[in-house]
């Protein structure tokens, strides 16, 4: 851990936290048995940058943490939230496969889909957050040459369809990154990935981690889902639609691998996205 940081809050007790991917993630207790959570960039100080905005844009909201303060520790942006007791939707499902609970999996879905079309419905702009377009980044020597060409294919019909919606965007949308508290709400954090952009492309994150981490469920959670999304938003999302911001979606995750990450990751992201490209998501 960093002198800096055990320097600056001295007064608490500190835990580092998992799952923090790019980030470094600290849980702090004073002696009153107050919590908050200590979020460090570690790579890049603009990504942070963006999940500031976006808790300060959505702080009227009750979908997202409240972020308290933002503090510089070595040149690193460090953002001071409220910490959310409770389980993500991730953790709960994997129990209820283990417990062969599909009903509550499918409210789960179900809500995450509520909670999606809620978050895209709030009218919000900034011309601080980046428009997430469907370029893709032809940097990535090690994503095969006919699978870079099959996927600006397929990007290219988004433009036919002739979508014009712009909404706050999370970027990075599923069940791993959505809380559900003590008291039953539903929290969406980790806000690093957002922007502006088509709704389509948060439902099309949802649908790829589902049919990767749920094959054999993957269709009733899908309808689930939309089923909750659509009581909310009335959106078109066929196939012929969807798969498009699917695969825009996972060349988002490819833009974060460097040619410094093990083959075996880089060889990964090549079957799934070889995987996807031939894949019915919904």
């Amino acid at each position: 851990m960093n002198d800096s940081i055990l320097k600056m809050f001295k007064t608490y007790h500190i835990t580092p936290l998992p799952g923090g991917g790019t980030n470094a993630l600290y849980l702090l207790e004073n002696s009153l048995k107050e919590r908050c959570v200590l979020k460090v960039a570690m790579l890049s100080n603009k990504r942070a940058q963006t999940e500031e905005i976006c808790l300060d844009l959505l702080r009227q909201t009750d979908f997202v943490p409240k972020l308290l303060s933002r503090r510089t520790i070595d040149g690193k942006l460090c953002l001071l939230m409220e910490y959310i007791a409770g389980k993500t939707h991730l953790s709960t499902l994997m129990e209820n496969r283990e417990n062969a609970n599909m009903d509550h999996s499918l409210s789960l879905f179900r809500s995450l889909g509520v909670l999606l079309a809620k978050f895209h419905q709030q009218k919000i702009t900034s011309r601080h957050l980046a428009h997430l377009d469907h370029q893709l980044n032809r940097n990535h020597s090690f994503i095969h040459r006919h699978l870079y060409e099959r996927s600006s294919g397929i990007l290219k019909k988004i433009n036919s369809f002739r979508l014009n919606m712009s909404v706050l965007v999370h970027g990075d949308f599923g069940y791993h990154n959505v809380i559900r508290d003590l008291n039953g709400r539903d929290i969406l954090i980790d806000w690093e990935l957002a922007g502006t952009g088509d709704p389509r492309l948060d439902i099309g994150s949802l649908l790829f981690w589902t049919h990767l981490h749920f094959p054999n469920e993957a269709f009733d959670f899908c309808h689930a889902f939309m089923d909750g999304y659509q009581s909310i938003e009335n959106l078109e999302c066929t196939q012929e639609i969807i798969h498009p911001f699917v695969i825009l979606q996972i060349w988002r995750i490819i833009d974060m691998v460097t040619e410094d990450f093990p083959d075996h990751v880089k060889k990964e992201w090549n079957r799934r996205l070889s995987w996807a490209l031939d894949k019915v998501f919904i």
